[in-house]
């Protein structure tokens, strides 16, 4: 049976992760790297609806709605993104939604590039300001909804395993 050697499992931190947001200061949208990120993580939750028909004891179930979310962790203070987007909505009561390309790109992999994008992402809770006597490194983590996304580019097949 073959297995896939660890060479190909994709390192965690080996990837590159975008943010297109509105800045202020500029007065237009701009696409930035996000070099802060210490993690990002994007779900689907399907709810699944029962279902059951007379003459069976079997409740079934069909899918019904999706909702997307996530969430991430970021260094305190380097993402701008999220300031930007609070500052724009207490002031002006508009909201401009944020949009992720998230790629991941190990080269020890023969699995290549999977790269996401995220649309139409809102912050679920924002940092307004931090202090911690404990930490090295101050982080904020923050939660988001997202309504659509798009496979940009998808994993090759690992090309590497061995017999067993």
């Amino acid at each position: 049976m073959p297995v896939m050697m660890a060479l190909d499992a994709i390192k965690g931190s080996y990837g590159t992760a975008f943010c297109t947001f509105f800045d202020s200061r500029l007065g237009a949208k701009v696409k930035k790297p996000v070099f802060s990120l210490k993690k990002f993580d994007a779900r689907a939750q399907v709810t699944n609806a029962p279902f059951t028909v007379i003459g069976s004891r079997v409740q079934q179930h069909k899918p019904s709605t999706i909702a997307f979310s996530g969430s991430a962790t970021a260094v305190y203070g380097a993402f701008p993104a999220l300031d930007d987007y609070l500052e724009l909505y207490l002031k002006t009561g508009l909201v401009e939604p944020l949009e992720f390309v998230m790629t991941n790109e190990d080269p020890a992999s023969s699995m290549g590039i999977r790269s996401v994008a995220l649309y139409r992402v809102l912050p679920n809770s924002f940092p307004i300001t931090r202090l911690d006597d404990t930490a090295d490194i101050l982080y904020h983590d923050f939660d988001f909804v997202f309504d659509d996304f798009e496979v940009i580019r998808r994993f090759d097949e690992p090309t590497s395993y061995v017999e067993y």
